[in-house]
């Protein structure tokens, strides 16, 4: 047996609008109150940003017809290693440069999320 079906009512799409209609003000007054209240968190929180990427370079590539590609070369590695805000921060860490760089505290409140 099937379960017992009600009969479905059908939109009137008149009465939706004079509905929505003597509404107006309600929708209204929350809609700008949430956008006031977005903006305001928006700019209160402080933005907090952390990108990190590795990228290990092989030294020779094969391509299908055989030719050898080189990938990269030592010196540009090792610049862009030396270069990266990931050495930096762990040579901060390791030598305990915190107070030398960051002296006030607002700063390091911003780094805590380094580990």
């Amino acid at each position: 047996m099937l379960p017992y079906m009600e009969k479905e009512e059908e939109i009137n799409l008149y009465e939706l609008y004079l509905i929505l209609k003597k509404r107006k003000k309600i929708i209204f007054v929350f809609t700008i109150g949430f956008f006031i209240l977005g903006i305001l968190v928006a700019i209160r929180t402080n933005p907090l940003y952390k990108v990190s990427s590795k990228i290990l370079p092989l030294q020779y590539k094969r391509v299908s017809f055989n030719y050898e590609i080189k990938a990269s070369q030592s010196k540009k590695i090792l610049e862009a290693i030396l270069n990266s805000r990931e050495l930096r921060i762990r040579l901060v860490k390791q030598l305990n440069l915190f107070p030398y760089f960051y002296s006030n505290k607002t700063s390091q409140k911003k780094l805590l999320f380094i580990k």
